[in-house]
């Protein structure tokens, strides 16, 4: 009996040993912090490869008159004078500080430009299935090993008008986004994206874009639209002639 006994103690404390380990293989990583883009080479800025998506006849001429013919920044209308937010996955288009709060249930992306939200849902439970399209889109994510995926739809296109980018790709209420975002170092973040499309893409296509943690930089609440808007009500303030209705 006191063999039994003795036996039973040092399985326990072995178990009570080995826990550490065994928890630390099940843990998630954590992707807390500020994190800001590295540009890839030869990429021009506010896309997500060297070469141009593999689109649809339509979405070419469609993309082809927004930027007259040349891979360029070119005027969006929908962000002024008329003031609506960037769309995933556009946001992460700008060069921005993202900071992510890691929770049980939810991850959040609080990107800098536009002091926008992204929340990312790890309950497995579905939210949002009537609400209707919003400009971040629905995300579900899971992990797999210490890989982050995310899958995102839902998006705002307003009817096809709305940017996949800074050069004026289109995109359709069909567009689906998956990640997989994982941490490859203590300071890096990289993210690999797969595109799929029917009603712009000719197929689905990949991208990466790899961020870089930034624990000395500062988060601001900042919008570019807001702050037109801002100069023109104090001006019509001091002209004593304010603009439409409360």
């Amino acid at each position: 009996m006191q063999h039994r006994v003795r036996n039973l103690t040092l399985a326990t404390l072995a178990g009570l040993a080995l826990s550490p380990a065994l928890f630390a293989q099940t843990a998630h990583p954590d992707l807390s912090g500020i994190w800001q883009e590295e540009p890839m080479p030869g990429v021009p800025a506010g896309v997500f490869t060297k070469e141009e998506p593999p689109m649809l006849p339509s979405a070419i001429e469609k993309s082809r008159i927004r930027s007259r013919g040349t891979r360029q920044e070119v005027d969006d209308p929908s962000f002024y004078p008329y003031c609506m937010p960037r769309t995933f996955p556009r946001v992460y288009g700008f060069g921005p500080a993202i900071e992510i709060s890691q929770t049980a249930n939810r991850i959040y992306m609080m990107f800098d430009h536009d002091h926008q939200v992204r929340r990312i849902y790890m309950d497995g439970k579905k939210h949002l299935e009537d609400f209707g399209r919003t400009w971040m889109g629905t995300s579900y994510g899971r992990w797999e090993g210490d890989t982050l995926i995310v899958e995102t739809d839902n998006i705002q296109s307003l009817n096809g008008n709305a940017w996949f980018d800074r050069e004026g790709h289109p995109f359709t209420d069909t567009l689906r986004v998956t990640e997989r975002i994982r941490r490859t170092g203590q300071d890096t973040l990289r993210i690999d994206f797969t595109f799929e499309d029917p009603g712009t893409f000719s197929k689905p296509w990949t991208a990466t874009k790899v961020l870089r943690l930034k624990p000395d930089l500062e988060m601001i609440d900042d919008s570019y639209c807001q702050t037109h808007n801002m100069e023109d009500f104090l001006q019509d303030v001091e002209k004593g002639t304010l603009r439409g209705q409360p």
